[in-house]
């Protein structure tokens, strides 16, 4: 590695490129320079994250790519490329994070104005992006108020909130790989008995909880285990810093359900904080009796492994409680009651031994997370004269046995709502297998994964406007599409590694506006394609790695053809440009492909 002052190390880790594309051009943007970057591929060997990742960073020349063990963790990772480095400071990212532009220049400024600090912490949002919501929260609470060595010794996340000094970490030995989501709070703190750590309150980045991350909170509660017995003097000499262990563990052992830890922090933290935590304690209480008591009236009315929900006060709020099946997760098959409107969030997640549901016409609406993860699940049943008209985010993620699915005709579908469904081969919508009319949007990823599914239809009628980004990545036996009139627009990564697509037909091609970044990469049997005449860009990665198809003809409207927006054509002689103030990027053609321009 040359010399810079500043690395920053992006870790991808359980990622798709998409997200790391935003952690990348976040850096590259930064006011300070010069940095240096460096990008860690801790994915699995050949798989679509890497790939994917590999292919992002070929665009990249300046950007340097080392591939780890995807076995490492978070600490060892950081150990191993505290050897590379040679600039002054470091700074360690994943690539679900993101940085202002000014928060490198800021974290400069503070270490040269304070050269005997060996770190400097700002602060940051947490949004959690598995719910439906997504869930924000500052990582340090107020920027308004006077900062403590309190606020350097809380538990929590920091990754991208700190910069170091390099040689003050390895002379105090690298960071502990026995700690995983909590190895730069346990770092800081470290460097804080020896060294001046600088906080600073505003908050100039964003750290990310992503669906890959389903076991989180499992790791963050034994990292929090771990760290509370390495720095138990801190806990014995600041109250408020045990407290906040204590309410943390408190809700990390209620989110994994070890409900006999729960109840030992509960009591060890009523004896010690009685006074400020009787209303918590009552609470938590008394969700956890509300809980037990409905799981043994579920377990009651188990008959032939078939549950009919019959409980008396759903009558009067006509939904689905979430807590219903918190402990019915053994439950194989479930009718449910005519009367009910609304399958609640997360209703069903993660019941894995679910095989079949039947679903009555009275439901309107199934929201996020509905049986999301329910592995098991095979059939799906919805009764004549069904009143559904919206599905949530995520409302069937997951359901990796379910082969085929007849729903009613639907206007409103949720992100993710099919992603992962591995066996789906094939969706109808009241027996048809055209797509509802009223649908005007597919939502990102919604059908992502979907490795089984054969076709997608949407009529000539379709009110279909917006294929989302990443609406059909990775569904690699799709074969045959066709899209409506009214679409114009195809978000990024749209059919994205749908190796077998071979058929592509537009009802109205020029109604199409706009196509998203790599909408079509690695669709390798995608032989022609119409680019529609309103066209006014090819992204970067467009048609990369469509290997079969032969000839393209560029509109004239096109004003730019960007990078790698044809690379690895291999069977694509020939290019007719009918544009000559078209720009066209020096990589977006493999050398063997012949342009003939065309004036205007």
């Amino acid at each position: 590695m040359s010399n810079s002052l500043l690395n920053i190390v992006i870790i991808a880790k359980m990622n798709t490129s998409l997200n790391f594309l935003a952690t990348l051009e976040a850096i590259l943007n930064q006011d300070y320079q010069p940095i240096k970057i460096v990008v860690v591929d801790a994915n699995e060997e050949n798989s679509l994250y890497s790939i994917g990742l590999q292919e992002d960073l070929s665009s990249y020349l300046e950007v340097e790519y080392i591939k780890l063990d995807p076995s490492f963790s978070m600490a060892k990772i950081r150990n191993h490329i505290l050897d590379y480095l040679d600039g002054e400071y470091v700074a360690f990212l994943t690539a679900n994070d993101s940085w202002m532009k000014e928060t490198a220049l800021s974290h400069i400024k503070l270490l040269t104005k304070h050269p005997e600090a060996a770190a400097s912490s700002m602060g940051g949002i947490l949004i959690d992006e598995r719910k439906r919501n997504h869930y924000m929260k500052p990582l340090i609470e107020k920027e308004d108020k006077p900062l403590s060595k309190l606020d350097l010794y809380k538990m929590i996340k920091r990754s991208a909130q700190v910069v170091y000094k390099i040689k003050a970490l390895k002379l105090i030995g690298g960071f502990d790989e026995e700690l995983d989501n909590l190895c730069d709070g346990d770092m800081v703190i470290r460097l804080s008995y020896k060294y001046k750590v600088i906080i600073y309150a505003k908050s100039l980045c964003e750290c990310r909880i992503t669906e890959a991350f389903l076991d989180y909170e499992l790791r963050l509660y034994l990292d929090y285990k771990k760290f509370y017995m390495k720095h138990m003097n801190l806990f014995i000499v600041n109250k408020k810093v045990q407290e906040e262990f204590y309410h943390k563990m408190i809700y990390l052992t209620r989110k994994n359900y070890m409900w006999l830890d729960y109840l030992l922090y509960m009591a060890i933290n009523f004896v010690k904080h009685p006074i400020k935590t009787t209303g918590h304690a009552y609470n938590y209480i008394t969700k956890l009796l509300k809980n037990i008591i409905s799981s043994l009236r579920m377990k009651f009315s188990v008959i032939n492994e078939t549950v009919k929900i019959k409980l008396n006060k759903l009558k009067s709020n006509n939904n689905l409680s979430n807590q219903m099946y918190v402990y019915s997760q053994n439950i194989r098959n479930i009718v449910i009651p005519e009367y009910i409107r609304t399958i609640k969030k997360g209703m069903f997640y993660g019941c894995d031994q679910l095989v079949s549901i039947e679903i009555p016409s009275t439901v309107t609406t199934i929201e996020a997370h509905a049986f999301h993860n329910c592995t098991n699940l095979r059939s799906v049943i919805f009764k004549d004269n069904s009143r559904l008209s919206k599905i949530g985010d995520y409302a069937f993620a997951g359901c990796s046995s379910l082969e085929e699915l007849n729903l009613p005709l639907v206007s409103s579908i949720g992100a993710y709502t099919f992603a992962r469904c591995y066996s789906l081969k094939k969706i109808t919508f009241a027996c048809s297998s055209v797509f509802p009319s009223d649908l005007e949007k597919i939502p990102p990823y919604a059908f992502a994964a979907c490795k089984s599914l054969l076709s997608v239809e949407f009529g000539a009628n379709s009110m279909l406007e917006t294929i989302d980004k990443g609406a059909f990545f990775g569904c690699s036996s799709l074969q045959r599409v066709i899209i409506s009139g009214r679409v114009k627009s195809l978000g990024a990564y749209a059919f994205a590694y749908c190796g077998k697509l071979n058929s592509l037909a537009f009802i109205q091609i020029d109604a199409l506006e706009s196509i998203g970044k790599a909408a079509f990469m690695f669709c390798e049997n995608l032989a022609y394609f119409q680019l529609p005449s309103g066209l006014e860009r090819i992204p970067a990665r467009t048609f990369y790695g469509c290997s079969k198809l032969k000839y393209m003809k560029i509109p004239k409207k096109v004003l730019s053809i960007n990078h790698q927006a044809f690379r690895k054509c291999d069977f694509l002689s020939n290019v007719l440009v009918l544009s000559a103030d078209v720009i066209i990027s020096q990589t977006a053609f493999d050398k063997h492909t012949q342009i003939n321009i065309q004036g205007n």
